[in-house]
């Protein structure tokens, strides 16, 4: 067994050493060596080791100078909210720029090509013009109750479906003037007129007058239809003709001889 050596005690053989080994982690502190080193290892081996990873930044956005939408998809790389209130302001115009657009090509489309009106719409307006001119005539100096009925009747209708025809036409780029729409003003129906009322018999020329006025105005309507192709004066034509076929009817209806009251020139 082996002996120790205490201090203070002369003349005793020192103890001998036993080693002993050192805790994990005190290394040099306790008197051990350092390890030897990697006989593989070379000078570059910290390119191998391996790097902490880096937070991935959002990619940049091209066209950053276009303003609030670049701003807008940054927000979504970097998981933010978007922000439309650069966006929602020009969506408005966008909106009323294809509306307008719209008109347009309605507004074309209507008064397309094949939709013109021409030297007969002209005649048309001009079989109303004398119609309504000679019906006014009519109103105020018929005898009977029920011509002069008619008479008003009969002008307000026709000059309202004047009225579109001449729309139409202008429209349509169709120039006129008002002396060609007094073109076929007949002075002999005046004088007819005249003389009937002398011989007590104007109700009865007057309606023979605009009976036969409204016969020819509607075979020149019928004569239109067949060579209009455009819907919208085909529109217009129609409805003329519609109103002057239900006036041939009334026209010849005297059946009523309540006289009116007398109406001096």
């Amino acid at each position: 067994m082996p002996y120790q050596n205490r201090a203070g005690q002369p003349g005793q053989q020192p103890t001998p050493q036993t080693s002993q080994q050192t805790a994990p982690g005190q290394g040099q502190a306790t008197g051990e060596l350092p390890p030897p080193p990697d006989p593989t290892a070379t000078p570059y081996d910290f390119f191998m080791q391996p790097k902490p990873a880096q937070p991935i930044k959002p990619l940049p956005v091209a066209g950053r100078h276009l303003g609030n939408i670049p701003t807008d998809f940054d927000k979504i790389n970097t998981g933010g909210s978007i922000n439309t209130a650069g966006l929602s302001g020009k969506f408005p115009l966008i909106a009323g720029g294809g509306v307008l657009l719209i008109i347009i090509i309605f507004v074309a489309m209507a008064l397309a090509p094949d939709d013109q009106a021409g030297p007969q719409f002209l005649n048309v307006a001009q079989i109303q013009k004398e119609i309504s001119r000679v019906c006014d005539l009519g109103s105020s100096r018929a005898k009977y109750r029920s011509t002069r009925n008619f008479a008003a009747t009969c002008t307000g209708s026709v000059a309202t479906n004047q009225s579109e025809v001449l729309s139409y036409m202008t429209k349509s780029g169709y120039k006129y003037n008002k002396k060609q729409l007094d073109a076929k003003k007949n002075s002999q129906v005046d004088s007819q007129l005249k003389s009937a009322q002398s011989s007590s018999t104007y109700d009865e020329t007057f309606r023979s007058i605009v009976g036969e006025q409204l016969e020819s105005y509607d075979s020149a309507l019928t004569a239109q239809l067949g060579i209009t192709t455009g819907t919208n004066g085909r529109e217009v034509l129609s409805k003329a003709q519609s109103s002057a076929q239900l006036l041939i009817k009334m026209v010849k209806d005297d059946s009523d001889k309540t006289v009116a009251p007398t109406i001096s020139d």
